[in-house]
């Protein structure tokens, strides 16, 4: 039969601390039902947090571009993001008690005022703040974009806030900008993580043979950071199968590759490895102070043991898959 729910003293004792537990449950956005409490402000804190140390500062940080020098500085970039995140039903309902999205804003030297980095919360936060560009402030249309360096997360973007109310007031585009959502410099710093591979064997090495030969040696380079993804990010094997591109995890690593694999032998051919035509004017780019120019290490560093090793582990593993 139905049980009774009273304890074995013939009170309700017995179920009384299961409905207590789940009246102490915190939701994760914070929302409430029947059975829920509101978090309190010292838990969103903990929370908000947590989750920003779990997160890169590069996925949470926005190149803001088009600046009026002179006329747009901090604090009016801090009140004209924070008018648009409390425009958005969205922003509330999932963090209810934050007043201030931003974390920071830096104005680089030597961007002289036409440039800015905005930081904020999150990750959602900033992937909303994408959403945004296009938007006019003095008469300029401002560009919004990844920062240099800036590495997707394992798992793919995270979704942003829905902008459509700000889209509908008018106070953004009312359609998305159809233009890359990155700075130029975050272009340039992609080139500089790119090395390019040839004389390879066509037909025999495919781009699975490429990321098996590379990350057992990536991942034991000191530059690598597996907080910061994968090593090997990108491979692309031209259509006639004689070279390709490789993008490394960030551009010191791509450096080091070019001394441990350049004319070594794979699959019997003497395999070539360099920087692609593009690396002088991607090197241009971040020279000009767009971003912090990424510090590249010396072309001869030099190649340990360890690389070594892993260089022959990776190259069996290439040998292996041809006998498949």
């Amino acid at each position: 039969g139905r049980a009774s729910g009273f304890g074995a003293a013939g009170g309700p004792s017995a179920i009384v601390p299961a409905k207590e537990e789940r009246k102490r449950k915190i939701t994760k956005f914070g929302r409430t039902t029947m059975w829920d409490v509101a978090p309190t402000h010292d838990d969103l804190l903990v929370q908000r947090h947590q989750a920003m140390a779990s997160c890169p500062k590069k996925r949470r940080e926005v190149y803001i571009g088009n600046l009026l020098v002179g006329k747009v500085g901090e604090e009016m970039l801090r009140d004209t993001f924070t008018k648009f995140f409390m425009a958005l039903p969205a922003f509330h309902h999932t963090y209810p008690d934050l007043a201030d999205p931003i974390c920071g804003v830096v104005y680089p030297p030597a961007g002289y005022g036409k440039f800015a980095f905005i930081e904020l919360i999150d990750e959602v936060l900033a992937a909303t703040t994408l959403l945004m560009s296009g938007f006019e402030l003095c008469g300029r249309p401002v560009r919004i974009g990844r920062p240099q360096g800036y590495v997707p997360p394992p798992g793919g973007e995270v979704a942003p806030l829905d902008v459509q109310p700000l889209r509908k007031s008018g106070l953004i585009p009312a359609l998305p900008e159809a233009v890359s959502l990155v700075c130029p410099s975050a272009v340039a710093a992609t080139r500089m993580r790119e090395i390019y591979f040839g004389n390879l064997e066509a037909g025999t090495v495919d781009e699975a043979t490429i990321t098996d030969l590379l990350v057992p040696v990536c991942e034991e380079m000191p530059e690598y950071n597996m907080d910061m993804g994968p090593a090997v990010a990108k491979v692309t094997l031209a259509s006639t199968g004689m070279y390709c591109f490789v993008q490394f995890q960030n551009a010191e690593m791509a450096t080091r590759i070019i001394s441990v694999f350049d004319n070594t032998e794979l699959f019997g051919r003497r395999i070539r490895v360099g920087r692609p035509t593009s690396y002088a004017s991607a090197a241009g780019i971040a020279a000009q102070g767009l971003s912090q120019p990424v510090q590249v290490a010396a072309e001869g560093a030099k190649v340990t043991d360890a690389f070594i090793a892993g260089a022959a582990a990776g190259a069996a593993a290439a040998a292996a898959l041809s006998t498949l």
